[in-house]
């Protein structure tokens, strides 16, 4: 058997040279997706494959039929979920603009969330996360060590700014820190 896609995706004559006779046998038989009829009775594994040439609003009927079958058919979960998981392939696939919610609408969250695609993106997110944490992290920690360095530097001016005869309310106004940040550090100098 050999799935093409349509009769346009067939092999020119050249290309098909070396392998004519085999293709020529009564063993060998072309099925063209887009001529396929597909019915209640069309075998599920038929069904799913006609649905790479089936067109957006044929496709979204398709899929959500063969979804609810797949949930209501097979249920041995693995088996259930490598079928799931192979329809949600094809729909990103088609309809990659498709959002989130339209997604758990059609397959179900908890079916959704099984699906290798869902448990590689959600993998994924956490990695990132950890990752944006980390850099986050370090940021902020460069931040504060910079602003800490600052006050302790401004900090250390001030007994040489008291000997010099400068009120409490003018170290700060000079210094750019709180009255109460003066007064502790001198408090702190005693």
């Amino acid at each position: 058997m050999i799935i093409f896609k349509s009769r346009s995706m067939e092999p020119t004559e050249r290309q098909r040279e070396s392998v004519q006779p085999f293709l020529d046998s009564p063993l060998v038989k072309r099925i063209y997706l887009n001529e396929l009829e597909v019915n209640e009775t069309t075998p599920l594994g038929v069904q799913i494959i006609q649905l790479v040439v089936a067109r957006k609003k044929q496709f979204l009927e398709r899929v959500t039929v063969l979804i609810n079958r797949v949930k209501q058919q097979f249920t041995e979960e693995n088996y259930r979920l490598q079928l799931l998981n192979l329809l949600s392939v094809i729909v990103l696939e088609k309809l990659p603009e498709m959002s989130r919610q339209e997604l758990e609408a059609m397959f179900g969250i908890d079916d959704l969330k099984k699906t290798r695609f869902a448990q590689e993106l959600m993998a994924e997110s956490k990695a990132e996360g950890k990752i944006e944490g980390k850099i986050e992290g370090k940021i902020e920690g460069k931040i504060e060590g910079k602003i800490e360095g600052k006050i302790e530097g401004k900090l250390e001016v001030i007994p040489s700014l008291l000997r010099k005869g400068f009120s409490v309310e003018e170290i700060a106004e000079i210094l750019e820190l709180e009255v109460e940040q003066v007064g502790q550090a001198i408090a702190n100098l005693n």
